[in-house]
């Protein structure tokens, strides 16, 4: 056995197909959607209550929904239906239902009395956004099956249909409003209304959220999908169910737990899991986590427990290997096990790892045990097998059958595959192979194997031919292949090799495009390609099958085998599926063909012995009458012998005459045809230079027009590219203006910021730099009177001893008036920074109050426009439907007026037809009469001179022949005279019924026309005057609509603004509040600091203040001490007073140290504060710069998004209007052609007419006279008065025939009548009978409710 080496990559794309093919849904089925739109709950009322809605035709099917694949999808729906309603009629699903029906009808359950859903669009709304959660599959089963009727869609995912059928019978209830409706103010109800309304949406909707979770936890629909839309707000029916209670429901706590008690339980929720996207791009990748092969498992064994032991997301791989390890125990439990050695071991780790060979592997084993040996049925598949082989018999001869059915295929003596094991051990697919060498038997083609035999596409296209030849037909398969013409030309040598799925040399030497056959492989291969494009468009209408194979992976190589035994699998599975309606027609086919053979037989034997009688007959009167033709005859050729001689005489005279005149007329017809020749040649050369001009011309001007027309294009191109760029640069001129303005005005701003800033660091450097100064030459002087003081001490010691007072007291005055001066200073320079602070912040609070300002007036101006854009846009809404109803209103009133004198000039013109047709019948008639009449004379004459000639000729023949002949001819004329007056009485009794028939018929038609006439007519009019009424009343319906939507809707527009107003001010009130909050925090936080630098600045004035007054104190006690003292001890006092004056001065330099190091950390700390201040200041200037370009780019979004808006609406409007003119010149276009098709029509039925009729006519004439003949030949044998009583006995039969008709349509009327009064009364009776059934159940069941109730509460007590 030889495979390429594409077959691991051709059998993993098969693979690769199928996968997707049972992991994703079909084309029929909805596959888990994402949200859709919102669907306007109004406008969806307004549809269903407008009358062109009402009633909607159901219109036929077409050609796509009569095809096999949505014949198929329409079975699975049905089953689908089926096994809904079965879980609908259980018994746990009934009680719930009477439970949750009696607590709605006794007031447990309902809806608050402030929520009229019934009148309220916006609750009905909510309400369809909640049910339009759910996948569209789920939620049309649950409508289909709670309605117990079916919803006609366009297809599964069609939301909108489903929208219109919650809005009319869920949220609405058409039984309902019939009953509590008002006789006659419309869409006025009566008392009891709302709550009957109320109960039925509850019920309504739990019933169905009920039935749609246990629907999915039951997972009725074989793919699973998700119940609830991948971005839906709702993803658990319990959270969907607190919703509705919490927004619709009153007086109720827990749901949940309230409806637990009547059984009424709900626990899907949809998991990530659900949602995962199990489509297989790569095999080698996508199965490595186990979770789509979990999912191919469950959904072959249709058993999804294992689902829930899985690790999703699987990131590690001791988790892939424990999802795939789930998988194979699985498999292990239903009796494939995988990891046996018996058939090569295949781990979970081989899976993981990617490998490619085990993975193929191991999924040929799920399709080879899950799906051949299960679409396979071996039952079927033999009787199928059966039946062929007798149909083949049938069809041919039974030897010639037999010899031909064995040679093709059916000895088990041959080698039929590379793997013999596979189809001999393997019941199912050696039936398979017969089943297709069977089928084609039918076409001469041999099928081997499940390789080679497929490669060319004509066994799969005749599989499908065989069992629907009207999708596929015969002529559309290409036969000629690869494969037959490498049977042809190796003839006998290669019928042995073609069972060898391996390329031979023969093959390559053959098909090799070096062997100088290019052309004929080119057309061999596209024929091929042919044929696998016309299988794959014929297996998509049939639907259920899986694309696994293409062309480029079956023609030209050897295909996968395992992909094609797959493939045929299913092809056979649906095959034999919907074979049912063929085989029946074979059947009957077969029958009938029985029938006809057989009637046919017997016929060809009733006319054999016909024909043997007639021979017989006649060859007895040939025999009797051949001898007088002999004499007949020798008289006739004596008579031509004379005859001719003279007429050679005649003849030659003649001749010379003709060939003259023949001449002449030979010469004129010359010149004549030479002439026209010559005429037609000119007209044909004058035309064709005629079209040549015409082209030319056109061909020119059409250049012409062209160059015209591109150059007038490229004008317009630069007119309008000028007029852009000019808009352009004076937009680009606008903005840069705006730009340099606004950017000029932040340089200045900042300019200013910056040049405060500097200011008021170069007035505190120079205070700064001035103090220092004055500290500096303060201290200098100092330092100077200190020397001085101690100079002079050292003198005035000696000198003076009382003058140290004095000076120290001086130094202790001038330093008093330094701190004042420096003080006043300080005072100053503290005023500045206050004023400067608040000037800062009252121009930072005026910028932010500026922005706010503008952004409210922004916002403002907005929501202005916005109010006004609405009102316009529903203004503009109300205005084109309105103007849309009176064009609608107008061009029905244009048509019902063109149709009415279309209708008047086509009856007068029918009317004026007929009569001039019955004027031409009736003179053609009279014209007949005249001509018969004549040549019925001119016959009997003929007649009587035939009859004289053959007495001469027999009297001269002798007197014997005539007696013989007078014998014979009184025979002859007797069995003439019998044989025509039974044909022409049988020829009358034909045509006088044939008359009467006809003359029935055509009166008949002629009142049936006249009645359909005058019903439509009547019915237009009817119609007419229905529109007219409704339209009044709808109007008026909608005018008091529009009356009260208006007012509703300035009320809510009023609340919106109402309300958008309060939010706005409140918002506008917290943002100046915390804009006041700060302005005062930050007035707090600067008193606070001034605060603490005073309080510092004055403990420490105080503490000098103590210090200087102690320092009195103690000068006052050393000076009464020296007073006291200056006498006794003058040297040690001096001392002392020295040690004390050194004390002071050191206590006192300390203390003017103290003073200037926290002068200057107060300088420092201060330096930091207005740094850390600008600092601020200046990120603050960013963030508002900041915030100022996002709300710049935020109006400027804001402004552009309103232009779109704008624009898109125009647009929208635009082509509305232009919809609407195209609309109107189409229907303008299409009444002309319309009225030209009627008149092509008319003409063209009235020529019809005509044919008819001359046919008819014809048929007529040739039958009176046949019958004018035959009755005036046995008229003239008999008398007048036979006539007479014949045509009394015929007018009173038909009289009485036209009596009992009448008698008999009277009382046939009767009966229908009375059968119609009394089927109608039989209705009424019924429902009667139901209303009181009904009544009689509903009261059983509340007093069985009732002693229930009556029962626990005794069980209770």
């Amino acid at each position: 056995m030889y495979y390429d080496e594409r077959w691991i990559e051709k059998q993993e794309k098969g693979f690769i197909r199928w996968l997707n093919f049972i992991l994703t849904p079909s084309e029929d089925c909805v596959p888990d959607v994402k949200k859709p739109k919102k669907v306007e709950a109004g406008k969806l009322i307004m549809e269903a209550s407008s009358p062109l809605n009402m009633a909607r035709d159901v219109r036929a099917p077409s050609k796509e929904t009569l095809s096999f694949r949505l014949y198929s999808a329409q079975r699975r729906f049905n089953r689908l239906r089926r096994s809904a309603c079965l879980l609908w009629q259980s018994d746990d699903f009934i009680k719930v239902i009477q439970k949750i029906e009696k607590e709605i009808e006794n007031g447990g359950l309902k809806i608050r009395k402030d929520r009229k859903v019934w009148a309220d669009i916006g609750l009905k709304q909510r309400i369809l956004d909640m049910l339009l959660f759910f996948n569209p599959l789920w939620l049309r089963i649950g409508l289909e099956t709670i309605y117990g009727e079916m919803i006609y869609l366009r297809d599964n995912s069609d939301v909108l249909g489903l929208s219109h059928f919650i809005v009319t019978r869920l949220l609405s209830n058409p039984d309902l409003c019939r009953d509590y409706s008002h006789p006659t103010v419309p869409h006025l109800y009566k008392e009891g209304y709302d709550d009957c309304l109320a109960r039925h949406i509850l019920k309504k909707f739990l019933l169905l959220l009920c039935f749609m979770d246990k629907a999915k936890q039951r997972r009725l629909i074989d793919h699973d999908p998700c119940l609830f839309c991948k971005d839906a707000d709702f993803k658990a029916t319990k959270d969907l169910l607190i919703s509705f209670s919490r927004d619709f429901l009153g007086g109720e706590g827990d749901i949940i737990k309230h409806l637990s008690y009547l059984g009424y339980q709900v626990g899907h929720a949809q998991t990530a899991l659900d949602e995962f996207d199990f489509s297989v791009s790569k095999l080698s990748t996508d199965l490595r986590d186990g979770v789509r092969l979990a999912r191919v498992v469950g959904m072959l064994t249709n058993d999804w427990s294992m689902m829930t032991s899985l690790r999703v997301p699987a990131i590690s791989r001791l988790q892939k290997i424990h999802n795939i390890d789930v998988s194979f125990k699985h498999l292990s439990q239903t009796g494939l096990d995988v990891q046996s050695a018996k058939d090569g071991r295949i781990t979970p780790k081989h899976i993981v790892d990617g490998h490619r060979e085990k993975t193929l592997a191991f999924l040929w084993r799920i399709i080879f045990n899950f799906q051949v040996e299960l679409l396979l049925n071996v039952n079927q598949l033999k009787d199928e097998i059966k039946f062929l082989q007798a149909d083949l018999m049938v069809k041919r001869n039974l030897n010639v059958a037999m010899k031909n059915f064995l040679k093709q295929g059916y000895s088990l003596d041959r080698r039929e595959s590379c793997d013999p094991d596979l189809y001999f051990k393997s019941a199912p697919l050696s039936l398979l192979l017969k089943w297709c060498k069977a089928v084609c038997a039918y076409y001469g083609m041999q099928v081997e194997n499940f390789t080679v035999s497929f490669c060319d596409g004509r066994a799969l296209c005749y599989l499908i031919h065989h069992y629907h030849p009207a999708l596929l037909p015969l002529d559309v398969i290409r036969t000629k292949t690869t494969q037959t013409y490498h049977d042809t030309s190796n003839g006998e040598d290669t019928a042995d090799v073609s069972g060898n799925d391996s390329f031979c040399a023969q093959w390559t030497a053959t098909f090799s495009p070096r062997t100088g056959k290019d052309g004929l492989v080119d057309e061999l291969l596209a024929n091929e390609r042919q044929n696998f494009k016309i299988l794959f468009e014929k297996v998509q209408e049939i639907g259920g099958i899986p694309m696994m194979v293409k062309f480029s992976e079956m023609s030209g190589t050897i295909p996968d085998e395992k992909v094609v035994i797959t493939y045929v699998t299913y092809l056979c599975s649906r095959l034999l599926d919907i074979r049912q309606e063929t085989r029946a027609a074979r059947v009957i086919q077969a029958a009938w063909r029985k029938h006809s053979l057989k009637t046919h037989f017997a016929l060809n034997e009733e006319k054999s012995d016909a024909v043997k009688i007639l021979q017989r007959a006649v060859r007895k009167f040939l025999k009797t009458t051949q001898s007088q033709k002999q004499v007949a005859m020798a008289t006739k050729i004596q008579a031509w012998w004379r005859g001719t001689a003279y007429r050679r005489i005649v003849r030659r005279q003649t001749e010379k005459l003709c060939l003259e005149i023949k001449n002449k007329a030979a010469i004129m017809i010359q010149r004549f045809v030479k002439g026209y020749i010559q005429r037609k040649v000119y007209q044909e050369m004058v035309c064709a230079a005629i079209y040549i001009q015409a082209w030319y011309r056109g061909q020119t001007a059409q250049t012409e027009f062209m160059k015209v027309k591109y150059a007038s294009m490229i004008i317009q191109h630069f007119y309008r590219g000028c007029l852009v760029r000019k808009c352009y640069l004076k937009q680009r001129q606008y903005v840069i203006k705006i730009q340099t303005a606004i950017r000029r005005c932040l340089a200045m701003r900042h300019y200013q910021k910056r040049y405060n800033a500097i200011a008021y660091l170069q007035t505190k450097i120079k205070a700064f730099i001035v103090g220092r100064c004055q500290q500096l030459a303060y201290k200098r002087k100092i330092n100077a009177v200190v020397v001085l003081q101690s100079a002079v001490r050292d003198w005035l010691l000696k000198k003076r001893k009382q003058e140290n007072a004095a000076t120290l007291i001086q130094a202790f005055v001038r330093g008093c008036i330094q701190k004042k001066l420096y003080e006043a200073k300080r005072d100053f320079i503290i005023s500045i920074q206050a004023h400067t602070r608040a000037w800062i912040c009252r121009k930072t609070y005026v910028s932010k109050r500026n922005a706010i300002v503008t952004i409210q007036r922004s916002i403002h101006a907005w929501a202005i426009g916005r109010k006004q854009h609405n009102t316009y846009s529903e203004l503009k809404k109300s205005a084109v439907l309105l103007q849309s109803h009176m064009r609608g209103y107008l061009q029905r009133k244009k048509y019902t007026t063109i149709q009415r004198a279309v209708v008047r000039i086509q009856s007068f013109l029918r009317a004026s037809n007929c009569r001039k047709q019955y004027s031409k019948k009736q003179n053609a008639i009279s014209l007949m009469q005249r001509n018969v009449r004549l040549w019925l004379k001119g016959r009997r004459e003929l007649r009587a001179v035939h009859t004289l000639q053959q007495y001469t000729r027999a009297y001269l023949a002798g007197k014997r022949q005539i007696q013989e002949f007078g014998k014979m001819k009184q025979a002859v004329v007797v069995m003439q005279s019998k044989i025509r007056g039974w044909m022409a009485r049988k020829h009358f009794d034909l045509l006088k019924k044939s008359a009467l028939v006809l003359q029935a018929l055509f009166r008949g038609l002629v009142c049936r026309r006249s009645f359909v006439k005058t019903k439509r007519h009547i019915v237009c009019l009817q119609m007419h005057m229905k529109v007219f009424i409704t339209g009044r009343l709808v109007r008026k319906e909608f005018l008091a609509k529009k009356r009260a939507a208006v007012m509703i809707q300035s009320y809510l527009r009023g609340l919106q603004q109402k309300q958008k107003y309060i939010q706005i001010k409140e918002a506008i009130s917290i943002v100046q509040k915390n804009v006041r909050a700060f302005q005062c925090q930050k007035i707090y936080k600067a008193q606070r600091a001034a605060t603490m630098v005073i309080q510092r600045r004055l403990r420490a004035w105080i503490l000098g203040r103590r210090q200087v007054e102690t320092y009195q104190k103690t000068k006052q006690v050393i000076v009464a001490i020296q007073s006291y003292t200056r006498g006794f001890l003058e040297r040690k006092r001096f001392q002392r007073m020295r040690k004390a004056a050194i004390v002071i001065q050191t206590n006192f330099r300390t203390r003017r140290c103290q003073k200037k190091y926290q002068q200057r950390r107060l300088a420092i700390i201060y330096l930091q504060r207005q740094m850390k201040a600008w600092i601020c200041g200046r990120t603050r200037a960013i963030q508002y710069q900041l915030i100022r370009k996002a709300t710049i780019t935020i109006q400027s979004f804001t402004r552009q998004y309103l232009t779109r808006r704008a624009y898109h609406k125009k647009c929208q409007a635009t082509i509305l209007i232009q919809a609407y003119t195209r609309q109107y010149l189409s229907r303008k276009k299409y009444c002309q052609l319309r009225l030209s098709t009627i008149l092509i029509q008319h003409y063209y039925r009235q020529s019809i007419l005509a044919r008819t009729q001359r046919q008819k006519y014809l048929l007529e004439r040739r039958s009176a006279i046949k019958i004018q003949s035959n009755i005036r030949g046995h008229f003239a044998r008999r008398h007048l008065s036979f006539q007479k009583q014949a045509a009394i006995g015929i007018q009173k039969r038909w009289r009485e025939t036209l009596i009992a008709r009448e008698t008999r349509n009277r009382f046939l009327v009767k009966v229908g009548a009375a059968v119609t009064i009394q089927a109608a009364f039989r209705i009424y009776q019924l429902r009667n009978l139901m209303a009181r059934q009904q009544k009689a159940a509903t009261v059983g069941e509340r007093k069985q409710f009732r002693h229930c109730i009556k029962g626990t509460k005794l069980g209770r007590i």
